[in-house]
């Protein structure tokens, strides 16, 4: 759930309400676009599916299989390295020398409006069903 492994461009499935990374528990709302750029990094994009929209994101893409705040491993959204809202659902990671195949590691989190069952804006940890 946390992190994933990604090695080229990929689009993998959003769900939101999925307690404990289990899917089963959530409902789908989005996908993530990963597009590696050659030389440069890696562009992650989130695309909101009808009847949902993402006001806020976190995103950590990396070496390391999760992002590190003050020395220590976290999980924790606020501090992943990529924050940002009001429409902008696309972050560029830079990697000097990143290549398609590379692998890398991903986690992501985002504030979804849309959830059928209640009231927005509610704070949803996303879990990635890598194919």
């Amino acid at each position: 759930g946390w992190s994933n492994i990604i090695n080229g461009n990929t689009v993998l499935p959003v769900y939101s309400g999925a307690e404990q990374c289990n899917s089963s528990k959530g409902y789908r709302s989005a996908t993530l676009e990963v597009e590696y750029i050659s030389g440069e990094g890696v562009r992650v994009t989130y695309v909101p599916l009808p009847g949902n929209a993402v006001t806020e994101i976190q995103v950590y893409v990396g070496r390391e299989p999760l992002p590190t705040a003050n020395g220590t491993t976290t999980v924790t959204p606020g501090q992943y390295p990529a924050r940002y809202g009001n429409g902008t659902l696309s972050h560029m990671f830079s990697f000097e020398g990143v290549e398609e195949g590379d692998e890398l590691h991903l986690v992501a989190h985002a504030v979804v409006c849309g959830a059928p069952q209640v009231a927005c804006p509610c704070t949803f940890y996303l879990v990635f069903v890598v194919p």
